[in-house]
């Protein structure tokens, strides 16, 4: 079993593995040759062995340059180790002992240095100088020694050639596999999606249709169906009925008008979201008449058609379609009709005038898409379809009615009986009939209205805390295994929908992919020719993993859904915008990858401009002209659909503020402040992702320009190869020059009184990098390890030079190849280094016993050929993170078996099984040297991590709301007198000179007083600064339409002129952030700018953080299998936590980015204690957990504190949410909260993110009570199996 899920797990094919694998074997058989051709001296065979060895070890990269430093290190390794070897045998000459001690020193000093991040001292660098030290001072014959230690330096030498020449024969660099991998991050991105916008149709879809009791509203004089599914909407359901409530109406129009009422006043709320829709349509039907921008101008339909029997149908029952509001909006049904009843009677004139009424953006109608064939599903149940007429029953959709339940489907048949589409002069009394029955219907409906209500009133006192992921055990599952298959494995078996299955293996594939991406990046940046290069890189890099927290932020609010009112009153009237920008987006980043791959997209394949010159002989430059022409092709169009992507989601968040004035005006239930916040943080959301694209596009054109058009082997010779020669020498050079400049310096300018001599400098130096915070630890294990295997090899078999000395050798390298720091790793790698072990030896006897009976030269060949098979079937595992040391074990055993049996000349069957042996008594002895000497466990260095990581995003938290808020600015003066004197007197009671957003309020002496002044008084600000806001909004988009079809104004429609009621002809653009006399507005900016790059840095390091975390999780795992199974749940539930908590940073950092006007902030200051106040509580909880990591609080006070601090902050956070809900009620309730918008989208979504962060954070403290105390690991195994 467990070599059934070895194999499963590391053999995992792709591109980037088999050449890397292909690679590996070419080497390794190349420096194999070494071995095999008969010198004419005595060379010794360990040396020779080790070649292979090396060579196997140092090739195992993605990057040529990665491979060619490994092996240069190497080299430098060799050259120190030689040095060494000499100067001991000047001093020591016979006497062996002495050395044992020097080696000690000179192990622990080595291995320390290597723990710091130097470029030319790698684990493999010291390695291989110890491994040569061993060779020379313990297993050579005297006499022999100084003969050995330039055959070490030629064996080096060997290695080095080997690499380069296999390297460069097959180059590859880390810099041009990010850029053309990043193009797979890209597709897979704009998939995701589009399956999130597949989700959301299907969620709304069933919202509205597997709910009893859905309104519908029938009457005859409106039978059309909306193109859009919400453009001129005649029958809405009445916002006045909520949680099913329900009025199913017939024909009769006496007993409609009460509800046609309700539906006007519905309708009017929502008329600048059709104004809007309807100026947008009418542009795009006068641009798509005008081919001067594109060759191939398509009208691109995303719905599918309807079936040709379908039209038939129509056309003989001469049905009349309503606007019924179950369709989903989102998955409109388009009826090319000209609004008349009778479909026959249409006339050719009105059909050819007629202009697909769908909202689309520039790349949208020029583009032909298929909405449907974009991503490839497995699963046919997971395809989208959208609802078809099929008969004159109702309305179905095949997938929703595969994924409902039985009441679902129960619901949706009572409700197709219940709605007769068609409507024929035979079927008036039968519809008629029905009327008594839909009126009794209406009563019940008006007591389940009254009940909503109650029930949303209850739902604004209330924050859930607990409903954050209802995945979560399955996402622990996901995240315990490394195995991209298999993670889609244990998707694929989730009792979840298909399209769910679908987004979460896009999911899990993204994440995967930016995983990656990282790696590559991590390589790119030794290519230190590319420094520019790798900055775009870095930048690249951040910004598609901040794409990814963004969809995931998209993801989450999708999936926690909205009450059915905020669906039908906020999110439908939106829909068509929705479906319009992401497939706007979607078309944008196909263009950004055609733009990476120096594609021509197929709409501009006709543009002569680019031609292809076959008869010059400058390729390279016609290349390069060719790219640039397409660069400036694509982007052309690309950047004119960010300008009209842009100008429309400017308009729809103008169109906010008329929406909620009217809403506010008419006689509708308020929402509920946590819906709305919901929503805002759904469309914020999709609004920021949207306009990100711009950046996106010019970073990954900047990137595109500054590739290498040369062949990576020449970039490799010129910029690599020549480089690293010389690196080492210019550094030391340097670093002499810096230190003579220094002194000199000194000299001239004296000692500083107070300044550190030259000798204490020394022993600080020492003290911080060999003794400080446990950093002797590893390298006295190390220490350990190496004299503990030469003493007894050296004074038992080291005076013969037989093959009992080639045997204990192999025990020592064996101990120095394998050795690592965490006890865990030792653990889990333990057994398969075990079968590594059996799997080389037996390959290699297998071997041993074939070349045995060929002779010379086929025997050679045989090794070679053998060995080019090995190590390309051993390079897998060896490239699987958790397995690289099974790889290179089982190979180190192959080539010490194959190659040293080799060397006797004569086959012995005890030579494998020897070889065999002492490789696996080094393996057990590196395990007990883990256990035993200083042991380090990785379960205690990640829950200190944790800890730290915990106190890092609640210090970020606290960061992104005082930038955000602009906590730390205080109101010193208000530039306006009109209500000066309001602030002076609320100044007066609170007892405080200013109002300081960074400071303590004192207790209140009169809170009822106070909350009337500041009502008063954020009402004032309010009326007296709304036309700055108005106009500035006006401003801005003004500028943007001035372009636009200026020919043909009468046609357009100005959806902001119903906004701006009153003239400002004092207009002052900067008014609205006048308000308040603060410092500087550049000196703010530029602060801003500052703390914004400080949050990214930290968002960054908590990432980085959590990917340790992860990665630590197979060690932990190992380590506490048997002494506290259960804890590794918990570990794996806290890394689930901290990854979400981290989405949620990163969503509160997108809406609290760009600075709010000073309106928003003063009508909103009184959220600042309740602010303070939660962030007291979390600097007190950082404290506490710090003390905890330090062992300082016992066990019994640390359970306590926990859940103290846990409840704490869910009181702050309702608190918080209460002071927001009363600032929002006053405001709706007076009429005048429509004048903060459409800053309050993005107000409200940080709202939002606030709520979810602080209920994440909850749950991940209440995780933390799990490893608040951790005992000693023997104490718990002595324990464990005494119970035994």
């Amino acid at each position: 079993m467990f070599g059934f899920t070895f194999l499963k797990n590391t053999y995992i094919f792709s591109k980037i593995k088999v050449r890397i694998a292909i690679v590996e074997a070419i080497i390794v058989s190349f420096s194999s040759i070494f071995c095999l051709v008969p010198w004419n001296f005595n060379f010794n065979v360990n040396s020779l062995c080790l070649i292979p060895v090396f060579s196997l070890m140092s090739s195992c990269s993605i990057s040529s340059y990665t491979s060619i430093h490994l092996a240069t290190t190497m080299l430098y390794g060799t050259l120190s180790a030689s040095l060494y070897c000499y100067l001991v045998l000047l001093i020591t000459r016979d006497t062996i002992w002495i050395t044992f001690i020097t080696t000690f020193i000179f192990s622990y000093i080595m291995a320390t240095l290597v723990m710091m991040p130097r470029r030319y001292m790698s684990g493999l660098f010291m390695k291989k100088m110890f491994l040569d030290i061993i060779i020379v001072l313990y297993f050579t014959p005297q006499g022999e020694y100084f003969e050995n230690i330039w055959q070490n330096i030629v064996c080096a030498g060997f290695i080095f050639s080997s690499v380069v020449l296999g390297q460069v024969a097959f180059p590859s660099l880390a810099s041009r596999i990010f850029f053309k991998y990043s193009i797979d991050v890209m597709q897979t991105t704009r998939d995701f999606l589009r399956v999130i916008n597949f989700q959301l149709e299907e969620n709304l879809y069933k919202k509205n249709n597997n709910n009893p009791g859905i309104s519908i509203i029938d009457d005859d004089n409106n039978n059309n169906i909306s193109n859009s599914g919400i453009n001129n909407q005649q029958k809405q359901l009445s916002p006045n009925f909520e949680n099913g409530a329900s009025t199913i109406v017939g024909n009769n129009n006496n007993n409609n008008n009460k509800f046609l009422e309700s539906d006007e006043q519905t309708t009017s709320y929502r008329q600048p979201f059709e104004e809007i829709e309807n100026q947008f349509i009418r542009e795009q039907q006068l641009k798509s008449t005008n081919t001067d921008n594109f060759d191939l101008p398509i009208s691109v339909n995303l719905n599918l058609p309807i079936s040709k029997e379908d039209l038939e149908s129509n056309h003989q029952n001469q049905i009349a379609t309503e606007n019924i509001e179950f369709f989903d909006p989102i998955l409109p049904i388009t009826l090319n009709s000209n609004n008349n009843n009778n479909n026959n009677n249409n006339n050719n004139n009105n059909n050819n005038n007629i202009f697909d009424e769908k909202l689309k953006l520039p790349l949208a109608r020029s583009m032909i898409i298929n909405k449907s064939s974009d991503i490839e599903v497995k699963n046919p149940d997971s395809k989208l379809e959208k609802p078809s007429i099929s008969n004159s029953n109702g309305i179905e959709m095949n997938e929703i009615k595969k994924s409902s339940n039985n009441n679902s489907s129960e619901n949706n048949n009572k409700i197709q009986q219940d709605i007769n589409i068609e409507h024929q002069p035979e079927q008036q009394s039968e519809q008629q009939s029905q009327t008594q029955h839909q009126l009794q219907q209406q009563q019940q409906q008006q007591q389940q209205q009254q009940q909503a209500q109650n029930q949303l009133q209850h739902q604004q006192s209330e924050i859930p805390i607990n409903n954050i992921d209802s995945h979560h055990e399955d996402t622990k599952s996901i995240i315990s295994t490394d195995n991209l298959d298999k993670k889609i494995k244990i998707i694929k078996e989730l009792d979840i929908e298909p399209l769910e299955k679908q987004m979460k293996i896009l999911e899990v594939k993204l994440s995967g992919e930016i995983n990656t991406l990282t790696l590559l990046y991590n390589e790119s940046k030794s290519e230190r020719w590319n420094s520019n290069l790798n900055a775009d890189y870095n930048k690249l890099l951040s910004i598609l993993e901040m794409q990814l927290k963004q969809l995931l932020s998209i993801k989450i609010a999708m999936i926690n859904g909205f009450s059915k009112l905020a669906s039908r009153e906020l999110i439908t009237p939106l829909i068509p915008f929705i479906e319009c920008l992401v497939e706007e987006v979607y078309l944008q980043m196909g263009l950004m990858i055609d733009i990476l791959s120096s594609n021509l997209p197929e709409f501009l394949n006709n543009n002569q401009n680019i031609q292809n010159n076959n008869n010059s002989n400058n390729n390279q430059n016609n290349n390069n002209n060719k790219n640039e022409e397409i660069i400036n092709m694509v982007s052309s169009v690309l950047y004119n659909s960010f300008d009209e992507t842009e100008e429309l989601v400017n308009k729809v968040k103008s169109a906010f503020k008329q929406v909620v004035d009217e809403y506010q005006k008419g006689n509708h239930p308020i929402l509920s402040g946590t819906e709305v916040s919901k929503v805002h943080y759904f469309i914020h959301g999709l609004f920021s992702l949207t306009l990100q694209q711009r950046n996106i596009a010019d970073l990954l054109i900047k990137v595109k320009r500054q590739q290498h058009l040369e062949s990576v082997r020449w970039e490799l010779v010129k910029n690599g190869l020549l480089t690293i020669l010389k690196a080492f020498p210019l550094f030391i050079i340097k670093y002499l020059k810096k230190l003579i400049i220094k002194s000199e310096n000194k000299k001239e300018q004296g000692q500083e009184e107070g300044e550190d001599s030259v000798i204490i400098k020394i022993i600080k130096w020492i003290k911080f990098n060999f003794f400080k915070n446990a950093k002797w630890k590893y390298p006295f294990q190390v220490a350990i390890g190496l004299l503990s295997t030469i003493i007894p090899f050296y004074y038992f078999e080291g005076w013969s030079y037989n093959e009992l000395v080639i045997h204990g050798v192999w025990t020592c390298a064996t101990v120095m190849l394998v050795m690592v720091s965490s006890v865990g790793a030792t653990i889990r790698r333990g057994l398969d280094r075990f079968m590594a072990t059996v799997i080389g030896g037996i390959i290699g006897f297998l071997t041993s016993l074939l070349c045995s009976i060929i002779p010379s030269p086929g025997k050679e060949i045989v090794i070679v050929v053998v060995t080019f098979i090995f190590t390309f079937l051993m390079s897998f595992p060896q490239q699987h993170p958790a397995h690289t040391y099974a790889g290179a074990v089982s190979g180190l055993t192959f080539i010490l078996v194959v190659f040293g049996q080799n060397f006797t000349k004569n086959f012995d069957y005890m030579y494998a099984v020897l070889r065999s042996f002492h490789i696996l008594l080094g393996v057990i002895w590196v395990i007990i040297l883990s256990m035993t000497v200083f042991p380090y466990f990785t379960y205690k260095g990640t829950r200190i991590k944790i800890f730290q990581i915990t106190n890092a995003m609640s210090d970020c938290f606290i960061s992104i709301l005082e930038a955000g808020l602009r906590l730390n600015e205080s109101i010193s003066e208000i530039n306006d007198p009109e209500f000066s004197s309001l602030f002076n007197y609320y100044i007066k009671i609170q007892g405080e000179e200013i109002i300081t957003f960074g400071k303590d309020e004192k207790e209140e002496t009169d809170e009822f007083l106070i909350n009337e002044k500041r009502k008063k008084l954020i009402l004032n600000i309010i009326l007296n600064h709304k036309n700055d806001l108005i106009n500035s909004y006006l401003n801005n988009n003004n500028n943007n339409n001035n372009n636009n079809n200026n020919n043909n104004n009468d046609q357009n429609i100005d959806s902001n002129s119903n906004l701006n009621n009153n003239n400002n002809n004092n207009f002052n653009e900067n008014n609205i952030n006048n308000i308040i006399k603060v410092q500087d507005k550049e000196f703010m900016k530029s602060e801003r700018k500052k703390k914004k790059k400080l949050i990214f840095e930290s968002l960054r390091n908590v990432r980085v953080g959590i990917d340790q975390v992860k990665a630590s999780l197979f060690d932990v795992k190992s380590e506490l299998q048997l002494i506290s199974p259960r804890k590794i749940e918990k570990y794996l539930s806290i890394a689930v936590n901290l990854d979400n908590s981290h989405t949620r940073l990163v969503a509160l950092e997108n809406s609290f980015d760009p600075i709010f006007s000073d309106l928003v902030k003063l009508s909103m200051f009184q959220l600042s204690k309740p602010l303070l106040n939660l962030f007291r509580i979390l600097i007190k909880s950082k404290f506490q957990l710090k003390q905890l990591m330090a062992s300082k609080i016992n066990s019994d006070q640390s359970l306590d504190i926990i859940m103290n601090a846990s409840q704490s902050i869910q009181s702050a956070l309702k608190q918080f949410d209460h002071d927001y809900q009363s600032i929002r009620s006053h405001l709706l309730s007076e009429k005048v909260f429509h004048h903060l918008h459409p800053e309050m989208i993005q107000f409200g979504s940080g709202i939002h993110s606030i709520q979810m962060f602080i209920q994440n954070f909850v749950i991940l403290l209440e995780d933390l009570r799990s490893i608040r105390k951790e005992k000693s690991y023997f104490k718990q195994l002595l324990g464990f199996l005494f119970k035994k």
